[in-house]
């Protein structure tokens, strides 16, 4: 038997509680990070530290070690092999700037998930700190290897293993490297980034439903089933438009990717039938609440990390995307903020001015075609 593989994991809100859960239970040794200004999510380290390990409820339930607990990122990072970040995708490229002179050449960052450019982000931010972009590998998935909630101090529920999940590199080329340090994980390599990120079901899944629950989400804040009460049939028509121009979009890229409901069924598990059906016969959306508030990750961050950046290539290219138009309006007047202006924009990510076979060789030929972003 090897010596297991450390994973550094960035984030210890409900979906880095349950990866650290879930890479422990796996094998890995973890450690947990998060960053020391965030008073609720600090207080959850807490029992976590004293105990070194975490309390896994639902799936695979039992007690799994953690090796450290921390709000100190170069303490978490020393020596991982694995630097795995499941924070906000809107942190990605800060987290990047401040991890550029912790990294040692060779180390994989993985974006669980990156949702819509996030390895651009990414890479972006450790050019931006003077860090030689080719010593690290940097890989992102379209969505989380697990559904999960913080339940209690030092416990966490997850309500299950997605499968077949696709993983790609930025460049495309080291999707091969990033695959063979995840072995034994539920990751398939996709083509590219621009494959993963638009194979991002948050953009129907989150953005949607969140405009269309405005009203229930003011009034009753965390008090329904966010899927199974907040996806009516007329809601699921809107959600399964939204999909419709994602796959408008992927295929003007020429780009493979794949349709929600087959996502449902194959990573899930969920029923097939129409994309109502298999919401709502989807055992790991049944209990699922709704968020606590209308300004809550589930509208901003799939619009300024997947909406925005979807509309803005469909722009470029010229592909109409009137719902996702209509939805980044709406979320900008709900939320009163200019969700345009913070989200990842084609010049943001480096791609403006190119067309589909430009945009598509920049992302496979990174070193030679990067160029500053915005």
């Amino acid at each position: 038997m090897g010596v297991p593989a450390v994973a550094a994991v960035l984030g210890a809100g409900n979906g880095g509680q349950g990866m650290a859960a879930y890479l422990a239970r796996r094998g890995w040794v973890v450690r947990l990070w998060n960053r020391p200004d965030d008073g609720e999510v600090r207080a959850w380290l807490a029992p976590i530290r004293a105990a070194r390990s975490l309390e896994l409820v639902g799936w695979q339930p039992g007690r799994v070690p953690v090796e450290l607990a921390t709000t100190e990122l170069a303490e978490a990072v020393a020596g991982a092999s694995l630097v795995v970040l499941v924070t906000t995708a809107d942190a990605h490229r800060a987290m990047a700037r401040s991890l550029a002179p912790l990294l040692q050449p060779g180390q994989l960052v993985l974006l669980v998930p990156g949702r819509t450019g996030g390895a651009l982000d990414f890479r972006a931010g450790l050019a931006e700190a003077g860090r030689d972009i080719r010593e690290i590998v940097v890989a992102e998935t379209n969505t989380t290897v697990v559904n999960s909630r913080v339940v209690g101090p030092g416990r966490v529920e997850v309500l299950g293993e997605k499968r077949g999940l696709p993983l790609a590199a930025l460049p495309a080329g080291d999707t091969g490297r990033a695959l063979e340090r995840l072995t034994g994980l539920p990751f398939v390599a996709a083509p590219s980034v621009l494959s993963t990120g638009l194979t991002n079901f948050g953009v129907p899944l989150h953005a949607i439903p969140m405009v269309l629950n405005a009203g229930w989400l003011e009034d009753r804040p965390g008090a329904f089933l966010y899927y199974q009460q907040g996806i009516s049939p007329s809601v699921a028509r809107a959600v399964e438009q939204a999909d419709a121009e994602r796959l408008a979009l992927a295929g003007a890229l020429g780009v493979e990717t794949t349709p929600l409901r087959r996502y449902l069924v194959e990573s899930l598990g969920a029923p097939e039938g129409d994309l109502y059906a298999s919401i709502h016969g989807c055992e790991m959306y049944r209990t699922v609440p709704a968020p606590p508030a209308l300004d809550h990750r589930y509208l901003w961050e799939d619009i300024v990390a997947g909406v925005v950046p979807m509309v803005s290539l469909g722009r470029a290219i010229g592909c109409p995307l009137p719902v996702l138009e209509a939805v980044l309006t709406l979320a900008g007047v709900l939320l009163g903020r200019d969700l345009v202006a913070q989200g990842r924009s084609a010049e943001r990510l480096g791609l403006a001015g190119l067309d589909a076979a430009g945009i598509r060789r920049r992302v496979a030929q990174y070193w030679e075609e990067a160029r500053p972003c915005g």
